[in-house]
């Protein structure tokens, strides 16, 4: 998007004509003033096969286990991807309304993602929210043992003050979840 703003300028002014000054809201909502250069992306190599991994994502007890309190899971496109931490003031806000963009079992899993209350001004405002998108890879391990790369892509982010708090807490906050999911992987059985 930045080259594209800058071969625009150079155009314009070859041409003569002055660009005109770009006009953004100091905390933009709507997708089309946001742009959709930050990123998130993290992954993490974990000791088991892909279908493993992926329950880990998509059942309520693993996923509580390792990423909050407490977890309700419709694994099916559409379906709920709710939430919930102990320390948000409202039980039944924590991501909330979210639902599951992509499942494919095994490979592919997108929900969209709100923040805590403190960024309710900004991410949970967002229309449409931020997208969180996980794919799962089998990576070469030991003889005989299941390896899966996951890989965590968190897009969406606007930019201003409030933006940039929320993006920095979740850059933090999805390091230390990979870590807790790394732990806690030898609690799948395998199936």
């Amino acid at each position: 998007m930045k080259l594209l703003a800058v071969a625009f300028a150079v155009l314009s002014l070859s041409s003569g004509a002055a660009p005109a000054p770009a006009k953004r809201s100091p905390t933009p909502t709507r997708l089309e003033e946001r742009p959709m250069d930050a990123v998130i992306h993290k992954s993490v190599r974990l000791a088991c096969n892909a279908h493993q991994a992926f329950r880990m994502f998509t059942e309520d007890n693993l996923l509580a286990a390792w990423l909050a309190d407490s977890a309700e899971v419709e694994p099916k496109v559409g379906g709920k991807f709710h939430l919930i931490w102990a320390q948000t003031p409202d039980p039944n806000h924590g991501t909330q309304g979210c639902k599951i963009t992509v499942y494919e079992p095994d490979r592919l899993l997108a929900f969209q993602w709100r923040g805590p209350d403190r960024f309710d001004d900004s991410m949970n405002k967002a229309d449409p929210l931020t997208h969180v998108t996980v794919s799962f890879h089998a990576c070469e391990a030991a003889a005989g043992k299941s390896c899966t790369e996951v890989h965590l892509v968190h897009t969406g982010w606007g930019h201003g003050a409030d933006w940039d708090k929320a993006r920095e807490f979740f850059e933090h906050a999805w390091t230390g979840a990979f870590g807790a999911l790394a732990e806690k992987i030898s609690l799948v059985a395998p199936k």
